[in-house]
């Protein structure tokens, strides 16, 4: 049962005040309380963050949210973009079941492999993004892990942005945020060899990125055309 771990890094809160941190939008208002952040104005979706950005790193903090809570940590997110769209939003929800949108599914995009959270209670989550392979466990259990280079839908996202912690509307508190830095790069090269595609990532990849239209991939277009009579 022999297990590893990197240090935790470099604290990214001084467990007292908000000294380093602010509102992405300026539409919410948090505070810190007994060592952790605490929402206390929900005035639409914010991340609490700091200004400044991280590429490769491995990020651990601890949370807790009321039953249902939705919330989630941004990576990687453009100075001036949204996670869900420029970076990535690793998905804390508190719901029954495994679902598309379970805690660690990369938001829109990827569901997790398993659940590890606990309701109510406080959950320890880790994040590692090492080039485009992100990793992320909850309590100890790994449970997601994907090379986003073959994701049609997040591969061409940003390899540096600010980091944060979202609040969507539900009670929700962070504590103990930590970040480990790592040196740039994308990470082994075995993670990008070439390796055989489904069919319908490569019909994603040609809708979502342009570029792949100028890549000899064996697929040809035509036309099929027939005429229905009235009625």
């Amino acid at each position: 049962d022999l297990r590893l771990r990197e240090p935790r890094g470099n604290p990214l809160s001084n467990g007292k005040d908000l000294t380093g941190w602010f509102v992405n939008n300026d539409k919410g208002t948090w505070t810190v309380k007994d060592g952790a952040f605490v929402a206390t104005s929900h005035k639409g979706l914010h991340y609490l963050r700091p200004d400044k950005e991280y590429a490769n790193f491995t990020l651990s903090l601890r949370y807790m949210m009321d039953r249902g809570g939705n919330s989630g940590i941004a990576i990687r997110t453009h100075k001036d973009g949204w996670p869900s769209g420029d970076g990535m939003e690793l998905q804390l929800l508190d719901r029954p079941g495994l679902v598309k949108d379970s805690t660690m599914a990369i938001y829109g995009n990827l569901p997790p492999l398993d659940r590890a959270d606990r309701s109510e209670q406080w959950n320890e989550a880790v994040v590692k993004a090492d080039g485009r392979m992100v990793t992320c466990w909850v309590n100890g259990e790994l449970v997601q892990q994907i090379n986003t280079a073959l994701l049609p839908e997040v591969k061409h996202r940003h390899l540096k942005g600010w980091v944060g912690v979202q609040d969507h509307g539900g009670n929700v508190r962070f504590r103990d945020v930590f970040i480990h830095e790592a040196p740039d790069g994308l990470g082994l090269d075995a993670w990008y060899a070439p390796r055989p595609e489904p069919g319908a990532g490569i019909v994603l990849d040609r809708l979502m990125n342009s570029e792949r239209l100028s890549r000899n991939d064996g697929i040809v277009s035509g036309v099929v055309a027939t005429s229905v009579s009235k009625g």
